[in-house]
Order: C-alpha cells, then sequence, then structure tokens
C-alpha cells in the first residue's frame, strides 16, 4: 500500500503548544497537543523492540469492485461509499489450520460479506451473506455486525447477524457446509418490530466439543436505556435454533453488552460482556462481567446477577462508550462501544484473558489498552495493567491507543492486536497504525507483568490517514470491531483502514514466532 506519509518517527525538538475543544452530548474535552519538529530519524525504532515474531505479508480482502454494485436498499447512514469495508472477524477451521474465514460489513452497511482463505490467507474469495437486506434477497434495507467467533469441530459455520429496516430488527443466522463459499438462507431467531426495542451485537460460538452444538448470544437494547442480554442455540447441527430469550436483565436504566461465548476445557461456558450501572449525575459504572453455565446453556448463573470483575475506566464518565478521538482535529473516533471488552480463552488451561480501552494508568487523560486475566473461570481476575506499547514520550493526544483484539495460539501465547497515533505529527492528515504485542506467560515471566509485554510488531506498512475514514454519526470510523484468531503458534489478523479512494478495506496479516 502506498502512502503519502513519510516515515520519519516524532523526534524532540522544542514544541509549539496548540489546543482545541471538542463538544460531545454536552461535555467538553481539552486535550493538549503539541507539534514538534521532526528533528531526528529514527528516534523511534518501527518495532518497539527486537522480538521473536515476524509478520507475513500485507493482504487485502474485501474485493473491488463492489459485487453488489447497483443495488440500493435506500438505507444511507452517513457518507459512507459502496466500496467501503468495515467491523471485521476472522476465525480459524479446526479441521484445517490454512483454512481462515473472515466477515465484515459492507455495501453502504446495507450487506454483510465472507471472505475464505484455503491457502493460509495468500489468497482470498468473497461472498455476500444472502437472505439479510433486499440486495441480496433478504426483507431488511441495512445488514450489520456479522461477529464469528469460532468454527464447528466438523468445519461447519454458524453466523449470526443483524438485519434491521427502521423499528424492525432481527437476529438471522445462517450456516455454510463448504468452508464459507456457500450459505443457507438465514433462520430468524429473534425479531422486534418497534416498541423502543433493538436487537443488536451478536456473536456466534461454536461448541468445540461437538458439531452440534452452537451458540447466540447478543443484547437487546430499549429506548429506555436498558439493554439485557439473550442467548439462543443449536443442538441439531444448525437445522432449528430455540427461541431467544433473556437470560440476565442488568435493572432499569443500565446495560449489558459486547456478549462473548467461551467454552473451558471442562465444558462449562463462559459468558462473558460488560456490565454498566447507571448512576445519580449521569455518571457511570463499567465493569468486566461473567455469568456460567454447566449444562450448554439452559441454565445460567449466578441467577441474581452477573459476577462482576475489573471496572473499566472510561474518559467520560458521562458516556463510557466514547473513546478515541482524533488528535489533529478532536472528532470523535467513532467507537461508541469503547466500554467493550474482548476476550479469549486458553483451550488447555481454561485461562481467560480480557481487553479493553482505559484511562486509569493517564489519571483520566487518554486510553491505554488495559489486560487482565482470570485463571477460574471468570470468578476473579488479576488487577489490569496496560500491555501496548505506545511511547510515554510524546504528546498525550498522540498516546491515545483503541480497539482491541485479543487471541491465545496452540502453544499459550498471548496476542493483543489495536491502533495508536504514536507517529502522527503536524504533517497534514492523522497518522495512524494497527499494532501486535504478543507475550509467552510462564510463572518466571506471568501476563501480569507489563514489563513482559515488550514483543511489539507493526501490521501497517505504513500509516494511513484516520481523517480519510467515513463520518459515521459524526466520528471516523473503522468500525467497532476487528479480528485476531491463532493458526498453531500463528496469529491471523483482520482489520479496516481506508487506503486511496476507499474509505475502508478489509486488510489479513499473519503473525508468527
Amino acid at each position: 500500500m502506498i502512502d503519502k506519509f513519510d516515515e520519519l518517527p516524532k523526534g524532540f525538538a522544542q514544541p509549539v503548544n496548540r489546543s482545541w475543544t471538542f463538544k460531545k452530548l454536552g461535555l467538553r474535552f481539552f486535550l493538549t497537543r503539541r507539534l514538534p519538529c521532526l528533528a531526528v530519524a529514527g528516534v523511534f525504532a518501527i518495532q518497539a523492540s527486537a522480538n521473536d515474531f515476524r509478520a507475513g505479508p500485507l493482504i487485502q480482502v474485501s474485493k473491488d469492485p463492489d459485487p453488489l454494485a447497483g443495488c440500493d436498499t435506500g438505507f444511507h447512514p452517513g457518507n459512507i461509499n459502496f466500496d467501503d469495508e468495515f467491523e471485521t472477524r476472522v476465525a480459524v477451521d479446526p479441521t484445517n489450520p490454512k483454512h481462515f474465514v473472515a466477515t465484515w460489513v459492507g455495501h453502504d452497511l446495507q450487506a454483510n460479506f465472507v471472505g475464505v482463505s484455503f491457502d493460509g490467507g495468500t489468497s482470498w474469495q468473497e461472498t455476500v451473506l444472502p437472505g439479510v437486506t433486499t440486495c441480496t434477497a433478504g426483507p431488511y434495507t441495512s445488514a450489520v455486525d456479522p461477529y464469528l467467533r469460532s468454527i464447528a469441530p466438523n468445519g461447519d459455520i454458524y453466523l449470526a447477524s443483524v438485519g434491521f429496516s427502521g423499528s424492525s430488527a432481527a437476529i438471522l443466522v445462517n450456516e455454510s457446509t463448504d468452508g464459507g463459499l456457500t450459505w443457507t438462507m438465514p433462520i430468524t431467531i429473534d425479531r422486534v418490530n418497534g416498541a423502543g426495542t433493538f436487537d443488536d451485537k451478536p456473536s456466534t460460538t461454536a461448541d468445540p466439543s461437538s458439531p452440534l452444538v452452537a451458540y447466540v448470544v447478543f443484547e437487546r437494547a430499549a429506548n429506555s436505556g436498558t439493554d439485557s442480554t439473550f442467548f439462543s442455540r443449536t443442538t441439531n447441527g444448525g437445522r432449528t435454533w430455540e427461541a431467544a430469550r433473556e437470560i440476565a436483565n442488568p435493572g432499569s436504566k443500565n446495560s449489558n453488552t459486547g456478549h462473548q461465548i467461551f467454552v473451558l476445557p471442562d465444558g462449562t461456558l463462559v459468558l462473558f460482556f460488560s456490565h454498566e450501572e447507571r448512576h445519580g449525575g449521569g455518571t457511570y459504572t463499567t465493569s468486566l462481567a461473567t455469568l456460567r453455565s454447566t449444562d450448554r446453556g439452559q441454565t445460567w448463573f449466578p441467577t441474581n446477577g452477573p459476577l462482576l470483575g475489573p471496572e473499566i475506566k472510561s474518559i467520560n464518565p458521562a458516556d463510557p462508550g466514547i473513546g478515541a478521538t482524533d488528535p489533529d482535529t478532536g472528532v470523535l473516533v467513532n467507537e461508541f462501544t469503547a466500554a467493550v471488552a474482548f476476550a479469549a480463552v486458553d483451550r488447555h488451561s481454561g485461562t481467560l484473558y480480557a481487553v479493553w480501552e482505559d484511562s486509569r494508568f493517564s489519571q483520566g487523560q487518554y486510553n491505554s489498552i488495559a489486560f487482565s486475566q482470570s485463571t477460574d473461570g471468570g470468578l476473579t481476575w488479576s488487577e489490569p495493567v496496560a500491555v501496548n506499547r505506545t511511547p510515554n514520550n510524546i504528546p498525550p493526544a498522540d498516546r491515545q491507543a483503541f480497539r482491541p483484539s485479543i487471541a491465545v495460539a496452540a502453544d499459550g501465547t498471548i496476542g493483543v492486536t489495536y491502533y495508536d497515533f504514536r507517529f502522527n505529527d503536524a504533517s497534514p492528515g492523522t497518522r495512524t497504525d494497527y499494532w501486535f504485542v504478543g507475550m509467552r506467560s510462564s510463572t518466571q515471566q506471568p501476563a501480569t507483568a507489563p514489563s513482559n509485554w515488550k514483543d511489539e510488531v507493526r501490521l501497517t506498512d505504513s500509516s494511513f490517514d484516520l481523517q480519510a475514514a467515513a463520518l459515521f454519526f459524526g466520528g471516523e470510523f473503522v468500525g467497532d470491531s476487528d479480528g485476531l484468531a491463532t493458526a498453531g503458534n500463528d496469529f491471523v489478523a483482520t482489520w479496516s483502514m481506508p487506503a486511496g479512494t476507499d474509505q475502508g478495506n478489509i486488510y489479513f496479516r499473519r503473525v508468527g514466532p
């Protein structure tokens, strides 16, 4: 990828101070920006330190031109173009470590897409998820949230997503038995019509112990401000799905969001999510939360509310969903889900690992990437530590790190990806990069010690301009999620970034020891 920016990092010449304000929902942020001169090349290395991880070639997964060109459902949420792609996930086939399946949203949020590779990510085939919008032989005008977490032990793929038109929204599940090349028409497992409710953010987990069992969990958002937890499953290989049912209600004006189901080695299901409680004065407390099931989701406990873990410290107590802002313009990086944490499980030890955006390490100035682990299935969690390697000797606004993902390799190595602004400077545009940091946890080198997170790899070949991204609800949009999975001891990452005239493309890179 060709980028207009050079690759000189920031120097330490005498700075010039500049400030700006940004107003969102009545709250004003004041950030101070320094414009350093580029004095000395090579002050920072491209990678944080010499390490054992190496990146493969950068590959574009989403295809141009748009395969649905000429079709328009009429849904147009912002300045997003038909050729723009966002909000990606990736999974690896347990029966074939060279078979990868990526998902994303495209065609102006009018369709969900699937990319398939059978050669370890070297080449990709693209298909459209059928039966969701009118452009794909379905009934809705918009399609979002194709959050794929895993593939069944026989290679079958179950994928839930959201279709909606106006006040009508549904959770739909498609299935593929040929690796993602073709898909069944979807089964509707839940639908709401008006009444101030909306089904949102489903995630799909295949049970690793049975090809016939898979789980979908999502939030039902209400205009009253209460977002509760709904669950469905199939036990017959996707032929039928149970009617979605509420399994956790956070209470009036509170929210459960960002749901993910993990299967521990003993078969216990751990439902991981963020739990937000509203307090007087318009502030929130947001925490990691878990529920557990020992009967494949028939019952969940505790029944009196979730087990709460570490608090997620937001830079905005009045709206915990707001995270990073563009360091040059103050415009929101459109991630209304900044309070959502992402997790992964070590299938051998059962240890759970979680990452999220958190401002505790900077006394509320900016977000870093927080990490915590649970060795007892989500009952207790370690004290959060910062794991991103963004330098601390650059202007505070450029230290922001955001949108993390996490995965665990077969040998127990933990990998985390994220965006940051470390190479931003005074030239036009906002220089942004995507990073991987990994470490092999051990008794002598625990993951809970931040100094052990030192093996970092830059996944972008060159910085991209965040200001070239689409504007969605007033923010620069790179999607609500990115993909990270493992193939053996290697990590496979997918993410969105603008390039050329496209405001968002899906890219892939493999990182290995």
